[in-house]
């Protein structure tokens, strides 16, 4: 491969001066213009020739394109004997141009998946080398969809990772449909954080399917800012109602109104004992209308230790009513 590497570049090399010699020789009636033209096509061989050298597909591409220039500049030296043939060149000259810019694009595809391919190889690198293997931090790395197939291969898989975090990253509802596969009967995994992606609503939809499942092993999980609605508060509360293990969920910074709050803690309130601390902080749509629905949550569940409803729009009345009921209860910490 390297030897027809080689003796193609050498071609290319001999075959642009060959042009360059003719274009210098013609006559001085040659149209400047053509000459012009001539040039450019020159230094577009040139960039066609210093690419050709990476691959012997992308050689053969320059070895037609300056079989063409050979051509144009034969029939530019005619010219000078039968002007007829002016126009010829001009026809070449758009044939090549179009056959400069398919091997541009056939090139470009190439290098974007070169670099997809480098950057999984990267991220997979960066996995089998975290000294702590329960613990694995992803946070910050611009993973996309197209990423989670690799965290979910040698981070949940091979490594069995207890701790995931995937937080301030490009992951859609698309990713969220790759980890909820793995989520369904996940047995190793139980710290999850997601915040500030973009699951959206569909994304926690498909989340909730898998955290639903009895086998799923899951005891945390962050979904902190990832413009979530009432939508999302439905498929949480469905969750909640089947879901004998999550003990922590944290859904600060998104979009719910007092409406998908009352769904939440209606489910708290009877048809889930086991969740420990939840966070709806940030949640600024949740206003004094959630009061009532916050007081009887905190007087009937037994589990809950902590809640966070800080930085709501809460009234200062709403925060007192709230902290008179939450005080006196033993273990219960309110945090608003």
């Amino acid at each position: 491969m390297g030897g027809i590497a080689t003796k193609v570049t050498t071609d290319v090399r001999e075959t642009l001066q060959f042009v360059r010699d003719l274009i210098r020789n013609l006559h001085d009636d040659t149209s400047g213009t053509i000459q012009q033209i001539s040039q450019e096509i020159i230094e577009t061989l040139q960039v066609i020739r210093q690419q050709g050298q990476r691959t012997t597909s992308l050689l053969t591409n320059a070895g037609l394109g300056l079989a063409a220039a050979f051509a144009l500049g034969l029939l530019l030296y005619l010219t000078n004997f039968c002007p007829i043939l002016r126009f010829i060149p001009w026809v070449l000259y758009a044939l090549l141009c179009f056959h400069m810019l398919l091997t541009y694009f056939r090139h470009s595809r190439s290098e974007t998946k070169l670099t997809i391919e480098k950057e999984h190889s990267e991220l997979e690198k960066f996995i089998l080398e975290q000294e702590n293997y329960s613990r694995i931090d992803l946070s910050q790395r611009k993973l996309t969809d197209d990423d989670m197939s690799i965290v979910i291969q040698f981070a949940i898989r091979q490594r069995k990772c207890t701790e995931l975090k995937l937080s301030n990253n490009s992951i859609t509802s698309k990713g969220a449909k790759i980890l909820s596969a793995i989520l369904w009967n996940n047995q190793s995994l139980l710290t999850l954080s997601l915040w500030d992606n973009q699951l959206g609503d569909e994304g926690i939809r498909l989340i909730c399917q898998s955290l639903s499942n009895q086998l799923c092993s899951l005891t945390s999980i962050d979904l902190s800012t990832n413009q979530l609605t009432d939508h999302a508060a439905k498929s949480l509360a469905n969750m909640l109602k089947k879901n004998q293990r999550l003990l922590r969920l944290t859904l600060a910074d998104n979009y719910f109104t007092d409406r998908g709050i009352q769904l939440i803690t209606q489910v708290l309130q009877n048809q889930n004992q086991t969740l420990e601390i939840l966070s709806l902080t940030k949640n600024r749509k949740i206003t004094d209308r959630s009061v009532d629905a916050f007081i009887q949550m905190i007087k009937t569940n037994q589990s809950l230790k902590t809640v966070y409803i800080d930085e709501c729009d809460l009234s200062n009345e709403g925060k007192d009513k709230l902290m008179k009921i939450a005080k006196p209860k033993k273990g219960f910490w309110l945090h608003c």
